[in-house]
């Protein structure tokens, strides 16, 4: 599975969001990053597979070099109280991958 602070839903805001998932056939073409910390001037998130590699890992996944891809993505929030992290969103997501049968998560951060 895929795990990324990359926003789905631009539209809802900063302080409301917390951990969601999402099937892949709901992936935009461009994951909204505004609102996060990072260099936009020498750097961007134009390029999607760049930063979360959905269309390496069906490759992987086809090749059979992977057992599977996940049937979803998951998204958490950049979250600077340790306790939202550990008692709401990192449940949630694990809660999530457990249900989809997911033996490794790989951790997108932006």
């Amino acid at each position: 599975a895929i795990v990324t602070t990359a926003v789905v839903e631009s539209d809802i805001p900063k302080p409301v969001r917390k951990a969601a998932s999402y099937p892949y056939a709901d992936l935009p073409s461009k994951l909204d990053t505004n609102d996060l910390a990072w260099d936009k001037v020498t750097t961007h998130t134009d390029d999607r597979q760049s930063y979360f590699p959905l269309e390496v890992l069906e490759e992987l996944a086809n090749s059979g070099k992977i057992k599977s891809v996940a049937p979803r993505f998951h998204f958490i929030p950049t979250e600077y109280s340790q306790s939202n992290t550990l008692e709401l969103d990192a449940p949630a997501i694990l809660a999530a991958c457990e249900e989809d049968g997911v033996d490794i998560a790989l951790l997108v951060p932006l």
